[in-house]
């Protein structure tokens, strides 16, 4: 959970830098954490999550499809393997986040990918499989039947 301190801080730096999360500048700011370690790029990126997370609802709408345009941008720019080391640490650093940032997460993002084109939507799908893609947790989310091999009554009755 972000403090009020924190917040504060987080809406001081947003007012110096009121284009952080325009597209341009989340694009080159995700392309320059492309060639960082994996740490190093995770703490960039939950830094940006968090500050992100901490807008008002509309700047945070207008912040996450300049994201997800950025990521579009990002594979005309960078290479497929660095695309996929950006994308899957913003993806592990989302894992680590507060149930509430998450589903803010996925509120936005799954409103917002209306807007593009279905091969957009389509390209999004393949970049942030967290959100556009369901993800098995683990094995316990097999379905009943399928985990215990027993046919179900009724499907005796009903071809």
């Amino acid at each position: 959970m972000v403090s009020v301190a924190e917040q504060r801080a987080v809406q001081t730096d947003m007012d110096a830098e009121p284009n952080r999360f325009s597209v341009a500048s989340l694009r080159s700011l995700y392309a320059a954490t492309a060639e960082l370690s994996e740490q190093e790029r995770r703490a960039r990126l939950k830094e940006l999550v968090f500050e992100e997370f901490a807008l008002p609802a509309e700047a945070l709408r207008a912040a996450t499809r300049a994201r997800l345009e950025a990521f579009l941008q990002m594979e005309d720019i960078l290479t497929r393997p660095a695309v996929d080391r950006i994308v899957n640490s913003l993806e592990a650093v989302m894992d680590e986040v507060s149930g509430v940032i998450a589903m803010r997460r996925v509120e936005m993002v799954q409103t917002i990918r209306h807007s593009f084109s279905n091969e957009e939507q389509q390209r999004l799908q393949r970049l942030v499989p967290g959100v556009l893609e369901r993800r098995p947790v683990n094995a316990l989310e097999a379905p009943r039947a399928a985990r215990s091999g027993r046919r179900r009554w009724w499907r005796f009755l009903w071809p």
